[in-house]
């Protein structure tokens, strides 16, 4: 039964993987100059996905336009066939897409002039209809008695002479046809447009990755290039293709070099990252042992230890990881001091006016004054705040319930400790009857 649930799972897989992972495939192939390996791969997108788009994610967070007529253009161009390529180039969804990429459309643009001049070049001319004059040796005379002459006389070698009209003998031409391209000469600027072909797609590759629009127009020229250069050794002979292979050569040349500017920059600016990422490291370490040193930790002391032996690391993930690390644990032993030197000072401030509270001293522990070492304790203050509110009471009621000033100390009190803390409540065993009413009806 499990087996049969998997067969399903499969058979349930959606099916633009295919298309995407045959696209892929295709434009390795076109960068490696394989055309017939292209044509099959961009057939086999097709087959699954008919419609163009500008923009499709390949894989992972990888977009790309998915042109596939493009492509299958650009393999029957390379190839020598023009029709093909103009066909695959005249479709409406593609020439929608390709129109807003830049790079694509230069290259498409230029294949279609060549294609188009080329054709033309090979239709032939339409001959003029030419009338051939008739030799005056065959006008016709007037009938005498020579031409009523037995037949044997009629056909003799000289008058067979004087009828026949005279050909000129055919011109011979003296041009010297183009030499045949050679073999070897051919598979050789093949091998030289396949080299540039793969250091110019990964120069492609590294200069939208790095996002610089001087490398990427860099690039679009040199894939341009590329492609004209590898369009014209299918028809060049001997003599055009030497001049091929060194633009090749020069070609690939400035690719190479282009890449490793590309890598340099790269370099430099990891060299950069990881020395401010080292920086980083050691102003966390110092603060960090700052905070060791007047509240020890074992976390914290962990933590330092591992980060420390990163501090010359060339990785730098490993050196942001430590940092972070370290600063977490730091802050969490400043926060827990913090919070025990809190709650230390709430007690110094609340046990005694308990004490007077419960000892009846209602005069002593209404006369506490709000302590702004307590700010960042609210629920510390409005239990404060209640004690003094409950003591003040206990005056108002002692005093015969006629300070109304008094009383109106006793209510902000009460409602001051309500917005400090919303959970608070006077205690039943600590706190009169009337004084537990009047908070429940202070608002």
């Amino acid at each position: 039964m499990r087996r049969w649930w998997l067969l399903l799972c499969c058979l349930a897989t959606p099916v633009w993987a295919d298309f995407k992972d045959a696209y892929r495939e295709g434009v390795k192939a076109a960068e490696r100059q394989d055309w017939a390996r292209v044509e099959a791969q961009m057939r086999e997108a097709l087959a699954d996905q008919p419609t163009p788009n500008a923009r499709v994610r390949l894989y992972g967070m990888a977009y790309s336009a998915y042109v596939p007529h493009f492509y299958l253009g650009l393999a029957a161009f390379s190839k020598g066939d023009c029709r093909a390529a103009l066909g695959y180039f005249d479709n409406a969804a593609h020439r929608t897409v390709i129109a807003g990429l830049a790079d694509e459309s230069a290259r498409q643009k230029m294949m279609v002039d060549r294609c188009q001049a080329r054709l033309a070049q090979s239709q032939p001319a339409a001959s003029p209809s030419v009338t051939p004059a008739v030799p005056a040796a065959t006008a016709p005379r007037p009938a005498t008695a020579a031409t009523t002459a037995p037949a044997s006389a009629a056909t003799s070698p000289a008058s067979t002479a004087a009828t026949t009209p005279v050909v000129p003998p055919a011109t011979t031409s003296t041009a010297t046809p183009p030499p045949r391209p050679d073999a070897a000469r051919v598979a050789n600027a093949r091998r030289l447009a396949q080299q540039a072909g793969t250091t110019v797609g990964a120069v492609g590759r590294d200069a939208q990755a790095a996002g610089n629009s001087a490398w990427i127009a860099q690039h679009r020229g040199l894939s341009t290039e590329l492609t004209r250069l590898t369009a014209a050794i299918a028809n060049a002979d001997t003599t055009r293709l030497a001049s091929i292979e060194r633009e090749l050569s020069a070609l690939g040349t400035r690719a190479i070099a282009l890449q490793k500017t590309i890598a340099d920059a790269a370099s430099a600016a990891k060299s950069k990252q990881l020395v401010d990422a080292r920086a980083r490291l050691t102003q966390s370490i110092s603060a960090a042992r700052t905070v060791a040193a007047t509240t020890p930790d074992p976390g914290l002391t962990s933590a330092l230890t591992r980060a420390t032996a990163q501090q010359t690391s060339d990785d730098l993930v490993a050196l942001v990881e430590a940092t972070r690390a370290l600063d977490a644990a730091a802050a969490a032993v400043k926060l827990q001091a913090q919070e025990r030197a809190a709650n230390a000072a709430a007690r110094r401030a609340l046990l005694p006016l308990v004490d007077a509270f419960l000892a009846g001293d209602f005069a002593r522990a209404a006369a506490w004054r709000d302590d702004p070492a307590l700010r960042e304790l609210p629920r510390a203050r409005a239990q404060l705040l209640l004690l003094r509110s409950a003591a003040a009471f206990e005056l108002y009621v002692l005093g015969g319930e006629s300070d109304a000033a008094l009383i109106e100390t006793v209510r902000q009190d009460l409602r001051q400790s309500r917005v400090l803390d919303a959970k608070i409540a006077p205690s039943q065993r600590a706190f009169s009857p009337r004084f537990r009413a009047l908070f429940a009806s202070t608002r």
